[in-house]
């Protein structure tokens, strides 16, 4: 679609520069119109100016967060979709989110859901996000579900940074311990292999397993790479498979160290929802479905659709609950004493609340445990090659010695 940049005013007299999409300057000066714009020059761009600075450009989580605070404070002063998202495009300075804005407004405009939108951009707004915001669409609490959304995305950034902060040290240790692996490989251990070689000495087993690693890295690293690369990239195609994606997810809650942090995580965000969808006056079936698409693990949301299959049977969400899930004793109980006393939406926020601040000591708790068991991890790693070149070196001293 072709580009145009134009000037215009607002009926205050501010002048207003930008480029937009459209199938010509007719369809601009409309569009401007709509915005009560006073169109002053419009004229066709020789190119997209946005793609080429997009390539190079990319979208972080920051700019994905500020722009759900700005769509979310625009929806609530209650300015219309479109307005709001040429008003983000014309304040972002990043090219890449500039187009993506762009393209998601030419679908609205076009009668598409801000969801369906959203969804067409899956390296900018997870599963997650769409389907988070198609549930405030669904049960009409938009702005509560933005604004859950703006938490989610900035407790998992300061996540990010947490651990980024935590393995800062020890990725460079490992760093340097694979350089000098690499060197104690390459040169050290093939001499003492051919000096050993002569005196008709056994190499001791932590040298003979470096100079069988130096073995497959200088005959076999064709075969060795061609393997790998097998590996993993049936590994990835498996996970990308529902099957394989369900296991993923079951294991992750279960894992050492991260489990907890994703278990309490994925509950924070289920009472949340379920506590904003409880006031908006959904059907329970509805509800359930809609958090079966925003939990974000496909573990739990296997068993909240059971939930709601129970459910539709007859049965009591606290019974179905008991029955079909995994959750923590303090979820269930808490889903049983909101049903009996119908007060679900308190319940819920007190429980999403508990385990939002959970999840924060557990990212604690991991961060605090991460650098020591690197640590150990990277002594035993010093150890062995210690061994390797050592050992060699006093069998050696012992021979020349007799």
């Amino acid at each position: 679609m072709p580009h145009f940049k134009y000037r215009a005013r607002k009926p205050s007299g501010e002048l207003v520069r930008e480029s937009v999409e459209a199938d010509s300057s007719v369809a601009v000066a409309k569009r401007l119109g709509a915005m009560d714009l006073i169109p002053i020059d419009i004229r066709e761009e020789s190119g997209a100016p946005d793609s080429a600075g997009a390539v190079f450009e990319r979208i972080k989580t920051t700019d994905v967060i500020m722009f759900t605070r700005q769509l979310l404070t625009l929806y609530k002063a209650g300015l219309p979709f479109l307005s709001s998202l040429d008003a983000i495009k014309a304040q972002t300075s990043n090219p890449a989110l500039k187009r993506v804005v762009s393209e998601i407004r030419t679908d609205v405009e076009a009668g598409a859901t801000l969801s369906k939108a959203l969804s067409k951009h899956p390296k900018v707004f997870s599963e997650v996000y769409v389907s988070t915001v198609l549930a405030g669409e669904t049960g009409g609490v938009l702005d509560q579900v933005m604004n859950r959304l703006v938490f989610l995305l900035e407790n998992e950034m300061e996540t990010r940074r947490m651990m980024k902060s935590a393995l800062r040290y020890p990725l460079t240790v490992v760093g340097a311990m694979v350089a000098a692996f690499f060197v104690i490989v390459t040169f050290v251990i093939p001499t003492f292999s051919k000096l050993f070689a002569r005196f008709g000495e056994d190499l001791p087993l932590p040298t003979r397993v470096l100079v069988g690693i130096n073995t497959v890295r200088q005959d076999y690293w064709h075969v060795a790479l061609v393997a790998v690369a097998a590996a993993v990239t049936g590994v990835i195609l498996y996970l990308r498979t529902p099957s394989g994606r369900l296991k993923l997810d079951a294991f992750l809650l279960k894992a050492p160290l991260i489990g907890s942090i994703i278990t309490k995580g994925t509950m924070a965000r289920l009472a949340h929802m379920f506590g904003t969808l409880s006031d908006s006056g959904l059907p329970i079936l509805k509800e359930l479905e809609v958090i079966a698409r925003t939990v974000g693990n496909r573990r739990i949301a296997q068993q909240v659709t059971a939930v709601r299959g129970a459910v539709q049977e007859g049965s009591n969400l606290a019974g179905a609950l008991e029955k079909g899930t995994e959750f923590p004793p303090l979820v269930k109980h808490m889903f049983a004493v909101g049903e009996k006393t119908g007060a679900m939406s308190e319940m819920m926020e007190a429980v999403g609340d508990h385990y939002d601040r959970e999840t924060k000591a557990a990212i604690e708790q991991l961060t605090q445990a991460v650098e020591p068991l690197i640590t150990l991890v990277l002594g035993a790693g010093l150890l062995f090659m210690a061994l390797a070149v050592f050992l060699p070196m006093w069998d050696m001293m012992q021979v020349m010695g007799q």
